[in-house]
């Protein structure tokens, strides 16, 4: 026979599951103190990527601080690439401007 638990039982022990994704947690991970874009659900967010936890992460916008679970985001963009992207297309195009 398996014996009950309740919370009031002094060797209760709490325990849950988070379903992870490594790959994903990997990519913010590399970009935690960048600029990104994150595109969740509802919205579109640009911020500071300032926190990497497992379940969330912590997106920077000004004074406030965004914490946004993993289950909610569509996808984020790593906007140095796309900054870098731009202005070298700008650049490309203000150089022969000159001549």
């Amino acid at each position: 026979m398996y014996e009950q638990l309740s919370a009031n039982d002094e060797n209760f022990i709490p325990t849950y599951t988070i379903p992870t994704e490594p790959v994903l947690f990997d990519h913010l991970m590399m970009n935690l103190g960048k600029t990104i874009t994150i595109v969740t659900m509802k919205e579109s967010l640009k911020g500071k990527l300032t926190g990497v936890a497992i379940d969330h992460l912590q997106l920077s916008i000004g004074d406030l601080k965004y914490h946004i679970r993993y289950p909610q985001i569509t996808y984020f963009i790593e906007l140095m690439y796309l900054e870098t992207l731009v202005g070298a297309i700008f650049s490309m195009f203000s150089f022969h401007a000159k001549e």
